[in-house]
């Protein structure tokens, strides 16, 4: 499809991202799943929600027309987060019962101790 050929020139492999699409009496619905935490869901979104997402809607009630939509739903994979989370868990740990001033998480993140 044009949204796969859109996220391979923008430098995301299959294995990042997983493009469902399913034609729904007039209308298409495209179902774009996140498999990898470290992607931006928001940069995905400005990629292809302006090029592709089409919705018309009655213009008094702003209800969803029928016929002729394209609508986009851009998610993360369910549970992709629990493996980063348990990483942070493990750091947040240490960082609790380091008895250092000043302890560095990482490059421009440091936890102050006041006391």
């Amino acid at each position: 499809t044009k949204i796969r050929k859109t996220l391979k020139e923008s430098g995301y492999t299959s294995k990042d991202i997983k493009v469902s699409v399913r034609s729904s009496l007039y209308d298409t619905v495209a179902k774009i799943t996140i498999h990898n935490p470290h992607i931006n869901k928001n940069e995905i979104e400005k990629l292809l929600l302006t090029a592709y997402e089409e919705i018309d809607r009655d213009i008094v009630t702003g209800e969803i027309l029928q016929g002729g939509n394209t609508m986009l739903f851009i998610d993360y994979e369910y549970g992709i987060f629990e493996e980063v989370a348990y990483e942070w868990a493990a750091t947040a740990k240490g960082l609790m019962h380091s008895k250092e001033e000043v302890t560095r998480i990482f490059d421009g993140l440091y936890l102050l101790d006041p006391d």
